[in-house]
């Protein structure tokens, strides 16, 4: 009987400790704006992994899913994921992940620190906060932080401000795109 409760408390502790840890005190903040996905992130294997597309749109990658794989794209960056496989395959090379995609209410968690990197970002942690910090736009040698609409109603005008380096480039692009 004295050998059989080790033996429970052993093996409760391994179970616990292969399980996903809940990792609701983490703040996930891209150029500065703090992102709000809607599945918690989760800290396996010391990896912060997040759901693919919130965290992949908001870096500014184009998001398609075919069969049981997710292709990034963003400007010459080809990315392939696949769901429990250790592996990507970035721009046609192999690259071995930390951790192995998954699963969590519908979302495919990866970790951060690889999707963020393999855009050229920068990342830092700091007390519960993780900072995602993006190529910034430059224009005629200036920095553009933020992009202002205006619009015109009968009653007055509106102003509001686009912040964040992704979505500032991805403005930029489809204006250049469309010539205009």
């Amino acid at each position: 009987m004295k050998k059989f409760f080790p033996g429970i408390f052993l093996a409760l502790i391994l179970i616990f400790a292969a399980l996903p840890a809940y990792a609701a005190n983490i703040q996930i903040k891209v150029d500065g704006v703090t992102i709000m996905p809607d599945v918690t992130p989760d800290m396996l294997h010391n990896r912060t992994m997040v759901p693919l597309r919130v965290i992949s749109e908001n870096l500014g990658a184009q998001v398609n899913w075919s069969d049981s794989e997710v292709t990034l794209l963003k400007s010459d960056i080809q990315v392939k994921l696949k769901l429990n496989d250790g592996t990507a395959v970035k721009n046609g090379k192999n690259i071995l992940l930390d951790a192995k995609p998954y699963i969590k209410k519908n979302r495919v968690m990866v970790p951060l620190r690889f999707l963020a990197e393999t855009f050229g970002c920068n990342v830092n942690y700091k007390n519960f906060i993780v900072t995602v910090d993006t190529e910034p736009l430059v224009l005629n040698s200036v920095k553009v932080k933020t992009l202002q609409w205006e619009y015109h109603m009968t009653m007055g005008g509106v102003v509001q401000q686009i912040n964040g380096n992704a979505f500032n480039k991805a403005i930029y692009d489809i204006f250049l795109e469309n010539k205009g």
